[in-house]
């Protein structure tokens, strides 16, 4: 099966300059070659698709996002997803231009994530955190969410072995996030109470500062029946018990890459920062400091955190999170921005931004617009260099040459953003209309 790719503006995902008016030609699966011409005169290709002057450019690949499998959820192993949300996630990231996505929840199977692609274009892999230390933190630890069955108990070695291109992410349960942001509310559900994200960080801080009187005020606020100033200060208790325990996880994942020679994905924050340097001190480039860009708001302090990082060969990762849409994790693109300016970016992905992130190229193409960086390096940072990243992720794919894997996206003229198709091995599959 021959297919042209038309009047197109290729990016090809090397960072190279962008090439108008050529055309791409795809063989079965394979890219055949990059003609810079609109149209091969004569050709024979049994399919013909006009680009119409749109940019023709590698599939996305995003090497950190959660909730396509129906597996367990975030890295807490949650109870896995309804089905019609792990395929509306899958269908937003498609629609987004994404062709190859890592759920990096780290508990579901190789099994799950072959699952998603069965039923979904978009080709999903799983990473693993499938160690002793975490199977028993998730699942024995002080906060139990259920999410791990009898089915999710392999061993990191069967993961690896089955396919699971990298190891993590590791590392949210050594910072304040995840005690704010699920276990403080967890904990107060399961007292017949509701708490905002901002009521259980000033718990949470009340607590450290051992103020009962402002316990019992927030306590009040979130209609918690019978929780009294030292019930709350246990379960603080409980979720420093449970950062310590992350923290012998995490060193067990660090030595886990070591042996198995496996990229490492560290939940990257302020909070988390002198971990992931001593993990990158070790293991180098294996190292994938992620979403740098979350939870730190001085754009300087961000930058001078991530050469750091890269002068001990870790690669930083930033994510579109939601400064363009929700709002709730990130205000404004300022660090973003800066960071793309300043160069110490090595990758971008989505994460999850609690289900509503930003599209990867909306993020390039807002940096672009504000002079920040080249439409050809963001792309870049969006497809190869994943791709070189994680060797067993998408190899073949993430640059439009000869030979490489047909996985393309075609926008409209002049909007990166703007996905009007989408090819896979290819074939050119259906762009979901999305919420």
């Amino acid at each position: 099966m021959r297919t042209l790719i038309i009047n197109a503006v290729v990016i090809d995902g090397t960072g190279a300059p962008m090439r108008p008016e050529s055309t791409v030609v795809i063989e079965d699966h394979e890219i055949a070659e990059v003609i810079e011409r609109r149209a091969p005169y004569y050709d024979r290709a049994g399919t013909i698709v006009d680009a119409r002057g749109g940019f023709v450019l590698p599939g996305v690949v995003n090497h950190h996002v959660h909730g396509l499998t129906r597996g367990p959820l975030m890295i807490v192993g949650e109870p896995a997803l309804e089905g019609d949300r792990v395929q509306s996630n899958l269908d937003r990231l498609l629609a987004q231009g994404v062709t190859t996505a890592l759920n990096v929840d780290g508990y579901p199977t190789t099994e799950e994530a072959l699952a998603s692609s069965r039923f979904h274009p978009l080709m999903v892999k799983v990473s693993t955190l499938h160690t002793p230390a975490h199977m028993a933190w998730v699942i024995d630890g002080p906060f139990p969410f259920g999410g791990i069955q009898e089915r999710h108990r392999w061993t990191l070695e069967q993961m690896l072995e089955r396919g699971a291109p990298a190891i993590g992410e590791a590392g949210p349960g050594i910072d304040a996030h995840w005690a704010d942001y699920t276990l403080i509310p967890e904990a107060i559900a399961r007292r017949g109470g509701r708490t905002t994200i901002d009521t259980a960080r000033g718990l949470r801080l009340a607590a450290e500062a051992a103020d009962r009187g402002r316990i019992e005020e927030l306590v009040k606020e979130t209609g918690a029946e019978g929780v009294t100033a030292d019930e709350f200060l246990s379960i603080h208790e409980a979720t420093i018990e449970w950062r310590r325990l992350a923290r012998v996880a995490l060193d067990e994942a660090i030595a886990a890459a070591r042996t198995h020679d496996a990229p490492l994905i560290l939940h990257h924050t302020p909070g988390t920062h002198d971990a992931v340097m001593d993990a990158a001190e070790d293991l180098g480039g294996r190292v994938i400091a992620a979403h740098s860009n979350f939870q730190i708001y001085d754009p300087k302090d961000a930058c001078k955190r991530a050469r750091a990082l890269r002068e001990r060969g870790a690669l930083i990762d930033i994510m579109s999170g939601d400064a363009f849409s929700a709002r709730q994790f990130q205000s404004g693109p300022e660090v973003t921005f800066r960071m793309l300016q300043e160069g110490v970016v090595d990758l971008i992905s989505t994460d999850y931004a609690g289900g509503f992130w930003d599209p990867m190229l909306l993020v390039a193409q807002k940096a672009h617009e504000a002079g920040v960086i080249k439409l050809e390096e963001a792309v870049r940072l969006m497809t190869s260099s994943p791709v070189d990243a994680v060797p067993k992720l998408a190899p073949g794919r993430g640059r439009v040459a000869a030979g490489a894997v047909a996985d393309l996206v075609i926008t409209e003229p002049g909007a990166l953003s703007a996905v009007r198709g989408v090819f896979i091995s290819g074939r050119q599959v259906p762009v979901p209309e999305t919420w």
